[in-house]
């Protein structure tokens, strides 16, 4: 199961980095700097395409704190399996049915006879 949610969370980091660059910003997005004349600025740069965009970095980026979250899980509960099996079991002792007598403090005057 851990090998399973680390593969899904270095696709989905891998692909909301993606996703990232392709959304245009101040500087253009990726298209500027793959020097495209505009081709993916037309196909993204439609309101429907924007709000794709948005919608599939919200999913990816779901995804990566879920798959985060589950590698945490099964990360610190294997850890913790680990630890307590190599700790010393303590002996259990029974309670003592004696209880001891109380003593007379110390600079207190002997009783008397």
């Amino acid at each position: 199961m851990y090998t399973l949610l680390l593969i899904i969370n270095i696709i989905a980091a891998v692909f909301l980095i993606l996703i990232i660059l392709m959304q245009t910003g101040k500087a253009g997005g990726i298209g500027g700097v793959l020097g495209g004349g505009g081709g993916s600025d037309q196909l993204f740069s439609t309101p429907s395409g924007s709000e794709f965009l948005r919608k599939t970095t919200i999913i990816a980026a779901a995804i990566f704190f879920i798959s985060t979250i589950g590698l945490t899980y099964f990360g610190y509960r294997e850890k913790i399996r680990t630890v307590t099996s190599q700790m010393p079991q303590a002996p259990v002792s029974a309670p003592s049915a004696e209880a001891p007598a109380p003593q007379a403090p110390t600079g207190a005057p002997a009783p008397a006879k």
